[in-house]
This record gives structure tokens, C-alpha cells and sequence, in this order.
């Protein structure tokens, strides 16, 4: 019989695995790593390899197969484009999951905090985007292709601001700038002709770390009043405000008072306050903005739910977060 649902939420990062018997309401869960196709060496075969990896993990602990389940919502980074869907479909199918919805990872947020599953994902994680789903089950998703779609925004385009904002002041006659110091520290260089060096050097042996550091370089130095820093989150904040106003027109909220507006990833939950605060101030007042206080995959697992018509209510949802965070 087909007694369980399952919830994926795969980042370039991360990766959160959640079963749940529809029942017993029990729940097994796997974490791992990345399963973004586009930062996976191996790309769409790549992808396959690790979850069917992970997927193996998980029903080994409930002691079932895919046959069991009877349905899974699965949300993806770099599931940006129809071949990309399609590709990643096949995936799915090819490792037993038979009914099942797979969308955009950034489409997440909305459903895992807007109580109906509506409102608008604001993403800024690793990477750039911004997703509706609209009063009548609408999705619309921009951003999510750096350059090529001006994403000023994410923990790539931060790294890359901030190096270039002290490299600025150091040698283009810009403003000075707490950054140069900071930068210097954090990359553990003593003078201006080392930073790009070690910069560099970071990036090819650990780019997960070296963009870290120059983020977290970034993120202090704007809460510390540094008007150079924090004109890159302003240039942020208006770019996130106009793909939010876009949504607006394009998407039909009519129904909704107030539209959730949920923040998430790691630049906004536990970035600069400077940012929140900037992007709070620029955007409609219909506008009802919350940060992300829960796990995303929990927006999977509750849209899988919401296709078994299972009820999700308010105790419910205290149980789920309380299983999964």
C-alpha cells in the first residue's frame, strides 16, 4: 500500500530528505549534500548517483521502497528551465517515484510558512531568486541565472562586491572602506597587493568558505555603518524589491489583504540587519514580510500533504517543525 509522502529540499549546499507514514504521522528523515545539478561536477548524472543515494538511506530506515509512496514534492535548485525540469523528472522516475510535483527549490519558503501555500519566496542563499505562487495556484519565478539576469543579490554577487569595493578604494580612488581592513583579516594578508592573491588562491581550494568570509566581511561592515558596504545592499534591496513588485502586477493575489513575503537562505536569516531593514522600507505596504524560522523541506512536506488531503493544522505543524529542525 502506498502509505507515505516524502519531501525533498535540495540546495547547492545542502540536501533534506523527509518520509512521513500519512498514518502514524511518523517521521524518518536524511540530510547530505549538494543536489544542484549546475555545482555538481558530474551534472544530471551526478545528481542521480546521490539521490538515489540518499533516497536508499531514507527508505532503508523506514524499511520500504519507492512503490510505497504515494506522493513526494520535490524542490530542486537549478530546476530553472523546462529542460531542466524535464531532465530532472526523468531522475525522479527512473528511481521509482511515481506521482510526484518538482519544482523550483525557491518556491519552497511560500509554502512551508504562508498558512495556504500563497505569497512570494524571496531567496538569497548561495544564489538569487524570487518565486510566486498566487491566489489561484499561479507559480512565476524570476532570477536564478547570476549575470545573465542582473541578480544583484546572493552569497556569489555579495563575495565578488565586497572584494571589489576594497579593491576600489585601494587602488581606484574610491571611498574608504572598513572592507579593505576586514578582508585583510579575514583572508589573513598584511598589505593590498596580497588581498587578490589570496582571494584567488581561496576560491580555487575552498569557494565555499573564501565566499563566506568576504559575505560575513560584507554583512558586518554595513551593520557597522560602513556606507560603502552598505550601497551594495542597497543596490540588493531594490533589485529584490522590483522582481517583488513584479510578482505583484503579474500574479494574481486578489484574494490576499496582505501577501506573505517570505524571506530565506542564509544572506537574509542570518546576514546583515542593514539589508532586512533597507528591503522593509522600499516595498508595499500590502506587503506582509516575515523571515523563515523554519526548515524549507517542511514546504515540501506539507504540499505533498495538501495532495493526500491531509489536514495540516496548527498542532500539526508544532509536531512537524518539532521533528525536523
Amino acid at each position: 500500500m502506498k502509505e507515505y509522502v516524502l519531501a525533498i529540499d535540495g540546495g547547492a549546499t545542502k540536501t533534506h530528505l523527509v518520509l512521513m507514514h500519512l498514518e502514524t504521522t511518523k517521521i524518518w528523515r536524511v540530510e547530505g549534500g549538494p543536489t544542484n545539478h549546475e555545482v555538481l561536477p558530474g551534472g544530471f548524472d551526478e545528481l542521480t548517483f546521490t539521490l538515489s543515494g540518499l533516497l536508499g538511506q531514507l527508505f532503508g530506515q523506514a524499511g520500504i521502497t519507492a512503490e510505497e509512496v504515494a506522493f513526494a514534492c520535490v524542490g530542486l535548485a537549478g530546476v530553472d528551465l523546462p529542460y531542466q525540469h524535464r531532465r530532472a523528472s526523468h531522475i525522479l522516475e527512473s528511481l521509482g517515484l511515481k506521482e510526484y510535483l518538482l519544482l523550483n527549490d525557491a518556491f519552497l519558503p511560500i509554502l512551508a510558512e504562508a498558512e495556504d501555500g500563497r505569497g512570494i519566496g524571496v531567496i538569497n542563499g548561495t544564489g538569487f531568486s524570487v518565486a510566486g505562487i498566487d491566489a489561484f495556484g499561479n507559480q512565476l519565478q524570476i532570477g536564478g541565472f547570476g549575470e545573465y539576469s542582473e541578480d544583484f543579490g546572493g552569497g556569489s554577487w555579495y563575495a565578488k562586491q565586497a572584494v571589489a569595493v576594497a579593491y576600489r578604494s585601494i587602488y581606484k580612488g574610491g571611498e574608504s572602506t572598513q572592507l579593505r581592513e576586514r578582508i585583510f583579516q579575514s583572508m589573513e594578508v598584511k598589505s593590498a597587493a596580497g588581498m587578490m592573491e589570496s582571494v584567488q588562491l581561496g576560491l580555487q581550494s575552498d569557494p565555499k568558505e573564501t565566499q563566506k568570509r568576504l559575505c560575513i566581511c560584507l554583512h558586518e561592515a554595513a551593520d557597522a555603518g560602513d556606507a560603502a558596504a552598505q550601497e551594495v545592499f542597497q543596490d540588493s534591496a531594490l533589485e529584490y524589491a522590483a522582481c517583488i513588485r513584479s510578482m505583484l502586477l503579474q500574479l494574481n493575489f486578489a484574494m490576499h489583504l496582505r501577501i506573505p513575503v517570505i524571506l530565506a537562505g542564509t544572506q537574509f536569516v542570518k546576514g546583515s540587519a542593514y539589508l532586512r531593514e533597507m528591503l522593509l522600507t522600499i516595498l508595499p505596504d500590502r506587503c506582509d514580510v516575515r523571515v523563515l524560522q523554519v526548515p524549507p523541506v517542511l514546504g515540501a512536506l506539507y504540499e505533498a500533504l495538501r495532495h493526500q488531503r491531509f489536514a495540516i493544522t496548527p498542532e500539526f505543524r508544532a509536531y512537524a517543525e518539532q521533528e525536523i529542525r
